[in-house]
């Protein structure tokens, strides 16, 4: 072979090494410049299609509390999705299966949540046997129905006496609560107050966005001048839903119901 194609062959193979190696460098910078683009959590990434800074719709979340529900008045006003309670602890509400028929069958995505008891356990061993259970509970009565939104795990107490755990051992059984549903193929997505979030979780580690109830109604999507309004920007990235009122009334919003800004894909 001419030796001086054989020369010419090796300086390309250098040059297209060193190019492969640049491009793999420069793959952490490319992520992390698009945080704005990536819902970021738990140490690794779910595509979705953030707001830009502009609302992404409108969510309610409904359950058998709600009243004088009318989803045709909801899809007037822009609904992006609702949130359905789907049970409390081991029961199943009981406006669930009626709910998810009128929502699906004017094609309005439905998600789900599940308001658990686990949370008020005396210790780990305890929470950790009953988030099982509770989470299999929750995924019967998911059987057979299409959940193209959130499904999410309600942690919240009437009393902050009432939680025994701490935030580690909380966060870790809210891991173990949220990968049996994700195993079971649903979008896992955690449901708290502001409280819950500096008080009683270890957020950085949660393997799941949040869904963060603060009522604190600006008249648009932009968090709050306020100390929790600091908190949530600092976790903005990881924010799906913020239910920022629960006065959605009748004549606008279809019945008495929380309202949530979407700042990420409901279905994505």
């Amino acid at each position: 072979m001419n030796t001086t194609v054989t020369k010419k062959t090796h300086i390309l193979k250098i040059w297209v090494a060193a190019f492969l190696v640049l491009a793999l460098c420069l793959v952490p910078v490319s992520v992390a410049s698009n945080r704005s683009n990536a819902l970021l959590f738990g140490g690794f990434t779910t595509n979705q299609y953030p707001s830009g800074g502009q609302t992404g719709g409108t969510v309610v979340d409904i359950s058998s509390y709600s009243t004088g529900v009318d989803f045709d008045v909801m899809l007037e006003h822009g609904l992006s999705g609702v949130m359905l309670r789907a049970a409390n602890g081991y029961e199943k509400d009981s406006s669930f299966d009626n709910y998810y028929l009128q929502a699906t069958l004017r094609n309005i995505p439905v998600g789900a949540y599940h308001y658990v008891y686990w949370c008020r356990q005396p210790d780990l061993v305890s929470a950790s046997t009953m988030a099982v259970q509770e989470a299999n509970f929750l995924i019967q009565c998911l059987q057979g129905k299409n959940i193209r939104g959130y499904v999410a795990l309600d942690l919240e107490c009437p009393y902050d006496s009432q939680v025994k755990l701490s935030p580690g051992d909380l966060t870790t059984v809210a891991n173990s609560y949220l990968s049996i549903l994700k195993g079971a193929g649903y979008k896992p997505l955690v449901y708290c107050n502001m409280n819950w979030v500096t008080n009683h979780l270890e957020v950085s580690r949660l393997n799941a966005p949040l869904w963060l109830a603060y009522y604190y109604d600006t008249g648009s999507d932009e968090f709050p001048e306020t100390n929790y309004g600091d908190v949530m920007r600092s976790l903005q990235n990881r924010i799906v839903l913020w239910q920022y009122s629960s006065k959605g009334n009748r004549a606008y919003w279809g019945g008495t119901t929380d309202l949530n800004h979407l700042y990420y894909s409901f279905t994505g």
